[in-house]
């Protein structure tokens, strides 16, 4: 059950992506995808692929380039994770051949986006209490059925 909450999350996080990444083609010159409408799901897939190759650089290659960065994120207090955006947007045109990115100032507009993506803190599917263990939370029961627990009833 898990891992499908972790696939369900993924998915979703691909399709906000790609509306992020059809958003952005549309507002910052430089940044093209090259639609495939004989695709098995036309436009719509080539954004989806896109958007599964920017998540999985994202997810794989992004952390050990966060990590190494870290000196200069802190010395720069964050502005230098555009830099680091940037670079993983320009790493996922390298892969694709339906995507690219015509220069660094189009890669730093278009890695901006990875402030409005879904993360962490805005993903419904994440919302809601955390626990540490992995044991499912106790139901708390109502006010009157404490107090009657409590007087001995």
């Amino acid at each position: 059950m898990r891992v499908v909450n972790i696939i369900g999350r993924f998915a979703l996080r691909v399709v906000v992506l790609a509306v992020i990444i059809y958003a952005v083609t549309q507002l910052v010159d430089g940044i093209h995808v090259v639609p495939n409408p004989n695709g098995t799901l036309g436009t719509t897939g080539t954004y989806l692929w896109v958007a599964l190759l920017f998540a999985l650089v994202n997810t794989i290659i992004g952390p050990v380039v966060r990590l190494l960065s870290l000196p200069f994120v802190v010395l720069t207090l964050g502005l230098f994770l555009l830099v680091v955006n940037a670079a993983l947007l320009g790493i996922t045109a390298l892969i694709s051949d339906r995507f690219s990115v015509d220069g660094f100032g189009p890669a730093v507009l278009g890695g901006a986006d990875r402030g409005f993506q879904l993360d962490r803190r805005a993903d419904p599917a994440a919302a809601g209490p955390r626990r540490l263990s992995g044991s499912p939370a106790q139901p708390v029961p109502p006010a009157d059925v404490r107090a009657r627990r409590g007087s001995g009833h």
